[in-house]
């Protein structure tokens, strides 16, 4: 099925506008009938989704995950499913504003004031999502959302789609022995060893490592390969962000 402004994900949602895409999936503005809102939904190409089963799993894991962490800054998680066509999607909160990325890419960097007022709100919302037993594994700028509220900085985390269930023997975890999942650049060293052997000091690595790129502009572990980048993080040392 086209995906086009008008259609029916559900009986209370319906597609408005293209809102953003890329290869895996798109993000579309729809209403939600009932609520009288708008709202996002997120879909992964369908025939993306029959190619990898994993990323099906990890689509639904990000919605399970986001709704059992009781947080506002935490994106909120309205629904998840399949359409007619197979086409998996997630209806989620809509979000005004822009991701610390996007904001690190026009401006450069923060100020150390608002860098603080980002972790206070992060490490909030991975307190709660620790609790839970969800260890996020790849928080980075482009995960952190910044909420055009008018007010003071707000903060939403997004994207759990490879979150980890920390607690208990039966937690699963899709993500293969040998696959590497999150973003080098942003890993801690036991992360890089093993993924699904972390706990919440992992995201505590992730956020540390977006603090000083926040507020310096650069990375504090490079290389030009991913071995290279690896090395660096488990042996290398780092400049002081001053």
């Amino acid at each position: 099925m086209d995906l086009t402004a008008g259609i029916m994900v559900t009986p209370n949602v319906r597609l408005v506008k293209l809102l953003g895409a890329g290869g895996m999936g798109c993000v579309w503005v729809a209403d939600h009938l009932t609520l009288e809102t708008e709202v996002a939904v997120k879909f992964i190409h369908q025939e993306v989704a029959a190619s990898d089963p994993t990323l099906v799993s990890r689509f639904k894991r990000e919605a399970s995950s986001a709704a059992k962490i009781k947080s506002p800054h935490v994106v909120q998680m309205l629904d998840h499913g399949l359409m007619q066509d197979g086409t998996p999607y997630i209806v989620m909160e809509l979000l005004d504003g822009e991701s610390l990325g996007e904001r690190l890419a026009r401006e450069g960097r923060i100020s150390t004031r608002q860098a603080g007022i980002i972790v206070d709100q992060v490490c909030k919302a991975l307190n709660k999502a620790h609790e839970a037993g969800i260890v996020h594994r790849d928080l980075k700028p482009d995960n952190l959302f910044l909420i055009d509220s008018g007010y003071e900085l707000f903060v939403k985390v997004l994207d759990f789609g490879i979150a980890k269930r920390a607690q208990g023997k039966s937690a699963t975890v899709v993500t293969a022995t040998d696959a590497v999942a999150g973003t080098p650049h942003f890993m801690s060293p036991e992360q890089l060893l093993s993924t699904k052997n972390v706990d919440g000091r992992t995201d505590l690595w992730a956020l540390t490592v977006v603090t000083y790129v926040a507020i310096t502009g650069r990375l504090p572990f490079t290389g030009d390969t991913t071995t290279a980048l690896s090395l660096a993080i488990c042996m290398d040392g780092f400049p002081p962000a001053t």
